[in-house]
């Protein structure tokens, strides 16, 4: 019996809205940005993850302030808020602003470092259980989310919510 308000990509506000859930307003639409010339840029470097983390970041910064203030404004009255990869950047910042719990709900492997090469995004060792995947984890992907987002969800930490920048 909780209300629930969902924020997605613009293209899926319909489908959101035909399902009863209350969506929240976006501007972002994914298949635009992964369609444009980075977008695709990034798809063809696919097995290149330090040129694919570059071209992302460029991404990041064109497109994160405006999901970040969009998100901020569909849940400043949430009990819970519940966040893909996407939201990871910033959803814990909001939780902590509102004293409410974060819950990562992901669609993918996470972003965390782990020995599984199953559980492992860009993996080294794919079908084993190694060092060397979370070695990879801690470097590509841990390091890499928080070097394309950090900056930014810093200056909306302290901006837009009071708290203080994340180290």
């Amino acid at each position: 019996g909780h209300p629930v308000r969902m924020a997605a990509g613009s293209e899926f506000r319909d489908r959101i809205a035909s399902c009863g859930v209350e969506p929240a307003s976006s501007s972002i639409a994914a298949r635009e940005l992964m369609t444009s010339d980075d977008g695709r840029l990034w798809a063809d470097l696919g097995t290149n993850p330090f040129l694919q983390a570059r071209v992302m970041r460029r991404l990041v910064l064109r497109t994160a302030r405006a999901m970040m203030d969009e998100a901020w404004d569909a849940c400043r009255d949430a009990d819970v808020i519940l966040g893909t990869s996407s939201a990871e950047p910033f959803g814990p910042s909001f939780a902590q602003k509102l004293g409410v719990p974060f819950i990562t709900t992901l669609l993918q492997p996470a972003f965390r470092a782990t020995r599984s090469g199953a559980a492992t995004w860009m993996a080294p060792l794919p079908g084993r259980s190694s060092v060397l995947n979370y070695a990879a984890g801690k470097l590509l992907v841990e390091g890499a989310f928080h070097w394309m987002s950090s900056d930014l969800v810093n200056d909306f930490r302290t901006g837009t919510l009071g708290l203080p920048p994340q180290s």
